[in-house]
């Protein structure tokens, strides 16, 4: 699925040993507690349960489009995204500092955007317009749309989005 066939997984910062299960993280440079690796444990197991690698699309969806496709969906806490915002739509060139701890790719969509690598077949594409004294940033959230092969339900999708943006605030904060 993506995974270098090796003794360790590599991703968001994260390396997890195959043989003890320990996860440590790269980005904070600490061990994780077991009850911090659970939800990656949790991603990881359905993620491996993916039975045909259909590789990805180019055609990025919404949310919106993913209850259109698998159902209706939770959104995205509010809180997620505002954090998101105040870190990165008032600083554009942060997002690109703490993307470099990432597999990703830098994009021309909003003010700033970035496409992540969350695993290595769901890239999770984070676009961000700026803000000012006037107006608040704001953002959104994409995916391609391949990825309902590779995580079975919105919640795990969901999860694991807000990983992704928590580790890149975690990221932003050393690159600052």
């Amino acid at each position: 699925m993506g995974f270098e066939d090796v003794d360790e997984l590599h991703f968001l910062g994260f390396r997890l040993s195959l043989s003890n299960g320990e996860v440590f993280d790269e980005i904070l440079n600490r061990k994780l507690e077991f009850k911090e690796r659970l939800p990656l444990y949790f991603i990881l197991h359905n993620y491996s349960l993916t039975s045909n690698d259909i590789g990805l699309s180019g055609k990025l969806i919404t949310f919106m489009d993913l209850s259109k496709i698998i159902g209706p969906c939770p959104t995205l806490g509010r809180e997620v995204l505002k954090n998101f915002e105040s870190t990165f739509g008032y600083n554009l060139s942060l997002l690109f500092s703490a993307a470099r701890f990432f597999k990703h790719e830098v994009l021309d969509l909003g003010d700033a955007s970035i496409k992540i690598y969350s695993l290595p077949r769901v890239p999770i594409v984070l676009i961000v317009w700026g803000g000012d004294e006037e107006v608040s940033p704001s953002s959104n959230v994409m995916f391609d749309e391949t990825i309902i092969n590779y995580l079975p339900t919105v919640e795990i999708i969901t999860r694991l989005t807000s990983i992704t943006i928590r580790r890149l605030i975690d990221a932003s904060r050393i690159s600052r």
